[in-house]
C-alpha cells in the first residue's frame, strides 16, 4: 500500500516489522479474529503445516535473525512430523538468535516432558529465568515439572511465584498447592 506497511515471511505473513520499521507500537485491540481452518478437521491442518515446512524453511535463510522463523519449524516437527530430535534442534537454535525468545522455552520444555526427561525440562525453564523471562508461565511450568519430580517444595515456591505473577489458573494452583501440602504432612 502506499503507507509503507508491508508482509513478511512466506508463511504466517505478518506486518509486524514494518509496523516497528516506522516507530509504530503495536497495541492490544478487541478484533476477533477467526481461523475457520480448524473446521477442516486436524488431518487438514497436518497437510497445511507440512506444505508450510518448506516455505518456513525459506524463511530462516530469508531472515536468519530470525528466532520466530526457527520456532515456526520446531513447532512442525513438534506437532506435525512428529520429530522430536529436530524440533528441539529448530528450538535450540531459535535460542541461539535470542536467548530470550520465550515461546521456545515452553516448546523445549514440553519435549522433554513427553520424553519424561524431566530434569532436562526444569534445566530449560530455569534457563529461561536466567535470561530475564520471569513470566507466570515459566513459574507454572516450573511447578508442573517439579511436582512430577516430587519435589514438593519446590513445587509450592514456583507455583506461589506464579500466583503472585497473575497467572490465570490461580483455583487449580492453589489447588495443587493444598494437595501437595497435604501430602508433605
Amino acid at each position: 500500500n502506499d503507507n509503507g506497511f508491508h508482509f513478511s515471511g512466506a508463511v504466517h505473513e505478518a506486518v509486524d516489522n514494518s509496523i516497528l520499521e516506522r516507530g509504530m507500537k503495536i497495541i492490544p485491540t478487541p478484533v476477533v479474529i477467526h481461523h475457520y481452518q480448524f473446521e477442516k478437521g486436524q488431518e487438514a491442518i497436518r497437510e497445511k503445516q507440512l506444505r508450510y515446512l518448506p516455505l518456513s524453511l525459506k524463511n530462516i535463510e530469508a531472515e536468519p535473525s530470525n528466532p520466530q522463523n526457527y520456532h515456526d519449524v520446531g513447532v512442525i516437527y513438534q506437532n506435525y512430523v512428529g520429530d522430536l530430535l529436530k524440533a528441539a534442534e529448530y528450538f535450540n537454535k531459535a535460542f541461539d538468535v535470542d536467548p530470550t525468545y520465550q515461546d521456545s522455552y515452553y516448546n523445549l520444555c514440553e519435549i522433554y516432558v513427553q520424553r519424561n526427561d524431566l530434569a532436562a525440562a526444569e534445566e530449560i525453564l530455569l534457563s529461561a529465568l536466567k535470561h530475564g523471562i520471569s513470566s507466570s508461565t515459566v513459574y507454572y511450568n516450573l511447578g508442573i515439572v517439579c511436582k512430577k519430580q516430587r519435589k514438593y517444595k519446590e513445587a509450592i515456591e514456583y507455583f506461589e511465584k506464579a500466583l503472585q505473577l497473575g497467572h490465570g489458573n490461580a483455583e487449580k494452583i492453589k489447588r495443587k498447592i493444598e494437595g501437595m501440602k497435604k501430602l508433605r504432612l
